[in-house]
């Protein structure tokens, strides 16, 4: 739905602005319309994105004189499903500086779009972050394979021990997501091990019952 936000702690508002969020979901490579209202006297529109929960800002645009709508590049973090994301803008008027800031939302980096330019087939191979992440019992896990390949996939806890074979066999080109459910495993943290003929990838996912 919609999401906004004003300057907190002020009277008055600088800039306030208001982003159109499907599902509070985004996804890169896309962009993103950000519309806005100013108070006179505002200089400079300053847009950034946070990835980690606002731990670490990016400046994505920086808009000088101001405008009404803003179109922003989605940026694109390396899992597939990144939560817990912000944007802020930063008003600019004389000395004084407002921030806004709403989220938290997630990205969703699609990597079926990786290589647009050869019928949507991933560049190399790769294993997407699970999605939903903790999760209860199930969980989506997505994987990337350029070209047939034999791919492995398997869960194991965190003793090293075997929990399931997820997949064993040829896969064909393209993105392919599989459903684990892990209804009869205990809570605790979990290993994805995807084996190919080029490269062995492993993930974190952890399970909370």
């Amino acid at each position: 739905g919609n999401q906004s936000s004003t300057a907190t702690g002020r009277e008055k508002y600088l800039t306030q602005f208001t982003t159109e969020l499907e599902e509070d979901t985004l996804t890169c490579p896309d962009s993103i319309t950000v519309s806005l209202q100013h108070c006179s006297g505002v200089t400079q529109d300053r847009f950034f994105f946070s990835t980690d929960g606002g731990a670490n800002w990016v400046l994505a645009a920086t808009r000088s004189p101001v405008q009404n709508t803003v179109r922003l590049n989605v940026p694109c973090p390396d899992p597939e499903y990144t939560s817990n994301c912000y944007a802020r803008v930063i008003a600019d008027r004389a000395a004084r500086h407002d921030t806004s800031t709403v989220g938290p939302f997630t990205i969703h980096h699609d990597y079926s779009a990786v290589d647009p330019a050869n019928s949507g087939l991933p560049k190399e191979f790769f294993l997407a972050q699970n999605y939903p992440n903790p999760f209860n019992p199930a969980t989506t896990i997505r994987f990337g394979v350029p070209r047939e390949s034999e791919v492995s996939i398997e869960v194991y806890d965190v003793t090293g021990r075997k929990v399931a074979t997820v997949l064993e066999g040829m896969s064909k080109p393209g993105v392919h997501a599989i459903v684990w459910d892990c209804s009869d495993c205990a809570t605790g943290l979990y290993l994805i091990r995807m084996k190919t003929i080029e490269k062995v990838l492993i993930r974190k996912m952890m399970l909370l019952k």
